[in-house]
């Protein structure tokens, strides 16, 4: 696979992973998406959200059994 990859996990009804690697998109309409990269490299990603600007909402649910986890410095208002 190489040394730079990460997987993308997409989960909602049903639960996909998917590989990625610089330049790829994963396109999703929600659900939980957590990612991880391989240790020698960072993921950065950029989310799109299209939504009408009267109904859109970007708080963000956190997964109930990580909930805890310290989350560091962050934009996101968490609900």
């Amino acid at each position: 696979m190489g040394p730079r990859f990460g997987v993308q996990v997409v989960a909602g009804e049903e639960e996909k992973a998917f590989v990625v690697r610089d330049g790829d998109a994963v396109a999703f309409e929600g659900g939980y998406h957590p990612n991880v990269a391989t240790p020698t490299v960072g993921m950065n990603f950029i989310w799109i959200i299209s939504a009408d600007p009267r109904a859109r909402n970007l708080a963000v649910d956190m997964h109930p059994d990580y909930k805890d986890v310290p989350t560091g410095q962050t934009h996101l208002k968490v609900k």
